[in-house]
């Protein structure tokens, strides 16, 4: 039988480099990695699973750092994707919905819609990782949001967060309290714990409901969320809160962090869609 060929897929980003290899329909590896990228890293990822660059069928790059790679590999030219198209063709691998918009959580947030097939950039937040990470070195001198994670643990949104009902009569059908204003209870007695986890909600709270302002023109309810923010211990349930509140889906695949990288592997170059006026 013939040997079943390898894609990789590279995704230089802001903040770190994402490298997946994919064989068939399934992922090899997806890393993060620690060092300096050189074709010598991709090598010795390789000989790990038992593979070498003869195995290798197509090697992709994208992200903001792309035009960097732009030398032979393994004697082949890093094929250029567009980051979105990445975005879109990563979330396919994973799920078989017809329309859906995908949430790219990294340093920053972006939007993409997804429609049998076809895919267009919807717009983007400076809201994300890097604002999390930003937070935790300036208010907790922490060296990264790995560090306000830990804190918020411990935390009580109550605490921080003003809710509707405190200040007018809800409805009793809402199924949950509402954010009427993120961290106004904050004061100088308020504890480190209930601090931590009132930035993380307002970072994920406000990303999620900006996602469903994104779809609420097209009549959207599944969002595919994708990125390094989506391994935030608490980003699943703080996610569910909007959820609830919206009646909407939001998904987090497995190897949510690196589906830009395994997106790029398997693109098949389609163009964008002009991005629709709202």
């Amino acid at each position: 039988m013939p040997t079943v060929m390898i894609k990789i897929g590279i995704d230089i980003g802001i903040t770190s480099t994402k490298i997946a290899a994919i064989q068939d329909k399934k992922v090899l590896f997806a890393v993060t990695l620690q060092e300096i990228f050189s074709p010598e890293v991709i090598a010795d990822l390789l000989a790990h699973y038992g593979f070498n660059g003869k195995d290798v069928e197509s090697i992709s790059v994208t992200g903001v750092g792309q035009d960097k790679i732009n030398y032979p590999i393994f004697g082949k030219i890093p094929r250029p994707v567009g980051e979105f198209e990445a975005n879109a063709a990563g979330a396919c691998f994973f799920y078989d919905l017809e329309r859906f918009i995908i949430v790219s959580m990294g340093t920053g947030t972006s939007f993409v819609k997804v429609e049998k097939g076809e895919y267009a950039h919807l717009g983007g937040s400076a809201l994300g990782g890097g604002t999390l990470t930003g937070l935790s070195k300036m208010v907790f001198h922490g060296d990264s949001s790995t560090y306000i994670c830990k804190l918020a643990d411990k935390g009580d949104l109550a605490h921080v967060d003003l809710h509707l009902d405190e200040v007018c009569k809800v409805d009793n059908k809402f199924p949950l309290r509402i954010t009427a204003s993120n961290i106004r209870k904050g004061n100088k007695q308020t504890s480190r714990e209930d601090a931590a986890l009132g930035l993380l909600n307002l970072v994920v709270q406000n990303i999620g409901v900006m996602a469903y302002f994104a779809g609420l023109g097209f009549g959207i309810k599944d969002f595919v969320c994708i990125g390094r923010v989506t391994q935030i211990p608490q980003c699943e349930q703080l996610l569910e809160q909007v959820s609830k509140l919206y009646e909407i889906n939001f998904h987090i695949p497995q190897y949510a962090p690196y589906i830009t990288a395994i997106g790029a592997a398997v693109a098949t170059g389609k163009p964008a869609q002009s991005s629709p006026k709202i």
